[in-house]
């Protein structure tokens, strides 16, 4: 009979033997932070760089803000690197993107004499920044689907279509960029929205996206947001949303485990609430113990303790920083008690 055993850590944190690999932080792969800890860890570090990732979810359920956030994060890990958001919705307002403290002065939004509106436009404008990219480069669309192509904007509005050749052109858009972004410095960020996917051939998610399938082939990570309702407080007796509850699901992954979920709160002028989406996790596997705080505690106490870190409301008594080690830990633990600990090939 073969002993199987816990395979033990090696150099650099790494776990040694079968599944184990996942269950460690990857230190072979550049990532960008999301903003939440919960998520870098679903999608197995954060935003894979020199990679195509893919944003998909509803109408207004946070697709923006975590390409906002990307890119905020970016600039931090690059001072001198480049983000550049192409805005085919008109939806990115600057403003707001500053009340949440991102830096839009070092953000590229292409030129106005020249604007993205097809998918042949998104292919020259890549292939001109992946040529000339020399330092570490964060590109982002906004959104796949709001973009022609020309064949459809040569049409009159009353000409029919099958609506296939948009399909066809982002096949060959992808075919031709993801090799450009893996020999570059450009890591590539694509939002995409979701359609109602009827009719016998229907999916079982009951979506789809637009354009085609090409996206779903060339992406490296996939993640679907769902909104779980809203997050209201009460002023004065006036009951007013405050944020709301987001769903993120990663459908694919290459660099990491595909599958994993996280839950955060994402509140209306700042963004992310990632220290709460830590403590809900924490208290949802009853680890609240180890930051001294009870796991029975009572609901209206630990939206107390999650308000000092967001709504200026007095100090917090634990660091964000211990709070995120440990929502590390205790990750990393599960994954490698799920995970296969025996090498199929032994060596």
């Amino acid at each position: 009979m073969v002993e199987r055993t816990r395979s033990r850590r090696g150099a650099g944190g790494r776990v040694d033997g079968g599944g184990n690999y996942f269950a460690a932080p990857k230190d072979d792969i550049d990532f960008v932070p999301t903003g939440c800890v919960l998520l870098d860890l679903a999608l197995g570090g954060g935003w894979a760089e020199r990679k195509v990732c893919n944003i998909i979810g509803d109408s207004s359920s946070g697709k923006t803000l975590l390409a906002t956030e990307a890119m905020a994060n970016f600039l931090q890990k690059y001072p001198k690197g480049k983000a550049r958001f192409r805005d085919v919705e008109e939806a990115f307002i600057p403003s707001y993107a500053r009340t949440l403290g991102v830096d839009v002065d070092k953000i590229d939004f292409g030129s106005g004499d020249a604007p993205i509106l097809t998918v042949e436009d998104l292919y020259e404008d890549l292939e001109a920044v992946t040529a000339k990219a020399r330092r570490p480069e964060f590109y982002v669309v906004d959104s796949l689907d709001s973009l022609s192509d020309r064949a459809e904007l040569a049409r009159k509005f009353d000409e029919p279509t099958f609506g296939g050749n948009k399909a066809k052109q982002m096949s060959q858009l992808f075919r031709r960029i993801t090799s450009l972004v893996e020999k570059s410095n450009v890591t590539l960020m694509f939002i995409s929205q979701v359609r109602a996917d009827i009719g016998p051939f229907a999916s079982a998610r009951g979506t789809k996206q637009s354009g085609g399938w090409a996206v779903r082939f060339y992406r490296s990570q996939a993640l679907y947001l769902s909104t779980k309702g809203k997050i209201y407080k009460t002023v004065r007796g006036l009951k007013k949303p405050l944020g709301i509850n987001v769903r993120a699901y990663v459908d694919k992954n290459r660099v990491g485990l595909p599958y994993r979920e996280a839950e955060f709160p994402i509140l209306f002028g700042y963004g992310i609430d990632d220290v709460a989406a830590s403590l809900d996790w924490l208290k949802s596997i009853k680890r609240l113990d180890e930051l001294g705080i009870s796991n029975t505690v009572e609901k209206g106490e630990l939206l107390k303790i999650k308000r000092q870190y967001t709504l200026a409301e007095g100090g917090p008594e634990v660091p964000a920083e211990e709070i995120t080690a440990l929502v590390k830990k205790n990750w990393y633990e599960i994954e490698e008690q799920i995970l296969p600990t025996r090498r199929k090939y032994g060596g």
